[in-house]
């Protein structure tokens, strides 16, 4: 699995338009790195409590979830599974951002390619702070370019 990188597909759930992305991310990965790739790719501001389920566990940051497993503890390769191909990720507990986070392919890693790296997404960034004042707030546009620039910052503190 260390030169395995997964294609995951992350979507959110409960939306009228669809909006999800793509991502590319190594097999090794941790459930951890997971959530700040969710972060970034879906423009979320990370300041609320979060939670992945997987089969009939449940996982997040053992500091502000201490009911939950260490999501640290948990590697992408256990978390996917021939039997397990989605894993559900909730972001915000009030609020209930629920995504799916679907294993859609093995690849190669490629030793020249930098990781994690979103390749495609459909839909604009999601409003996090919406309420029913809002209604003239426009939605930021998603921005593949900008969503890699910061994941390749998150690429420097896991090698760095």
């Amino acid at each position: 699995t260390s030169s395995q990188v997964y294609q995951l597909k992350i979507s959110l759930k409960r939306m009228r338009h669809p909006i999800w992305r793509r991502v590319l991310i190594p097999a090794t990965a941790r459930l951890g790195l997971l959530h700040q790739v969710i972060q970034i790719v879906m423009n979320w501001g990370g300041d609320h409590l979060h939670a992945f389920a997987v089969g009939n566990e449940h996982y997040g940051d053992p500091f502000t979830s201490p009911d939950l497993d260490d999501e640290e503890s948990l590697r992408l390769s256990g978390a996917f599974t021939p039997s397990i191909r989605t894993i559900t990720y909730l972001y915000d507990f009030g609020a209930s951002w629920y995504h799916d986070i679907t294993c859609e392919k093995v690849l190669d890693l490629d030793i020249d390619a930098t990781y994690p790296v979103c390749v495609t997404g459909r839909g604009d960034f999601p409003l996090e702070y919406w309420t029913d004042e809002d209604d003239d707030q426009q939605p930021i546009p998603f921005d593949k370019d900008k969503v890699n620039s910061r994941l390749a910052d998150v690429h420097q503190r896991v090698i760095g």
